[in-house]
C-alpha cells in the first residue's frame, strides 16, 4: 500500500528504492511519511486506523 502511494505521489524511482528495502527500513520510512503527513506539512490527508508495532528482543 505505501509502495503504491510513493509510486503515485513521488515516481516510480522512489518507489522502486521503497521496494528493495528491508522490512525495518521500509517501517522507518513508514513512520516518517506519517510524521510528515500529521504535521501540516503536507496537503494529503492523514488516516492511521490501526497500527502494530512488533519489537524483537
Amino acid at each position: 500500500m505505501m509502495e503504491d502511494f510513493i509510486r503515485l505521489n513521488l515516481g516510480d524511482k522512489y518507489a522502486n528504492f521503497y521496494k528493495e528495502t528491508t522490512a525495518d527500513e521500509r517501517t522507518q520510512i513508514d513512520l516518517n511519511f506519517i510524521s510528515i503527513l500529521a504535521t501540516g506539512q503536507s496537503k494529503q490527508p492523514v488516516s492511521v486506523e490501526k497500527e502494530t508495532i512488533i519489537k524483537d528482543g
